[in-house]
């Protein structure tokens, strides 16, 4: 059983003048084996302490008035909060989280993503509004490129470059956001060699590539 070490006490509503404060503390957060009874402990002024669990699937058995709490379950996240009083002063309510089990691996970086908004940072266009106004409009039109990538009447590379291009010139001028541009057009180049036909596989990773593109733009 382990609690980690960071408490956070929260101390009761106001209480008339004069009256005692019940003061309440209980681990900000506990982790855990899964099926392992493990003991979360409150330290308070009052003489009860009652839990109320947040989360289902969390086993709970209150001792000691509540001021121990023995809980059991299986892999997850739960929630709990805990509340006493003192003198007919309630506290305001502790929370504390249970994490039992191993947590999930956090998201591995988007590097494509990562790219693509150290363009934006880099490019010369001074106006804040209009580099972001711009980027909208180019998550669009790659949205659009993404659809365009599964016509069958774009036979070659080349064409669908040309075509992507001319778009990008239209909607948000020939030379804006060249930074961002030339990224996209060094991972499109990896994606189509110039001298091969359109086959299915690359319409599938070219459309891919413009979907990601625009949802880095988008949270850009």
């Amino acid at each position: 059983m382990r609690c980690v070490a960071l408490c956070v006490a929260l101390v009761a509503a106001r209480a008339p003048a004069g009256e005692p404060t019940p003061v309440l503390t209980v681990p900000a957060e506990v982790t855990a084996a899964p099926a392992v009874i493990t003991e979360i402990r409150a330290e308070t002024t009052g003489k009860r302490v009652v839990w109320v669990v947040l989360a289902p699937g969390l086993s709970v058995r209150a001792i000691d008035n509540g001021r121990v709490l023995l809980v059991s379950g299986g892999p997850g996240r739960y929630e709990l909060l805990a509340y006493t009083a003192l003198a007919d002063v309630p506290s305001e309510p502790a929370r504390c989280v249970v994490l039992i089990g191993k947590p999930p691996a956090p998201e591995p970086p988007d590097a494509l993503a990562e790219k693509v908004r150290a363009a934006l940072a880099a490019d010369p266009e001074r106006d804040a509004s209009k580099k972001a106004r711009a980027a909208k409009q180019l998550a669009v039109l790659y949205r659009e490129l993404a659809r365009e990538a599964a016509d069958t009447a774009l036979t070659s590379p080349a064409e669908f470059r040309r075509v992507a291009r001319d778009a990008a010139a239209r909607m948000i001028g020939p030379d804006a956001l060249a930074c961002v541009r030339k990224e996209v057009a060094a991972e499109l180049a990896a994606l189509l060699p110039t001298d091969a036909p359109f086959t299915d596989a690359q319409r599938a990773a070219v459309a891919k590539l413009f979907e990601r593109l625009a949802l880095a733009l988008d949270g850009s």
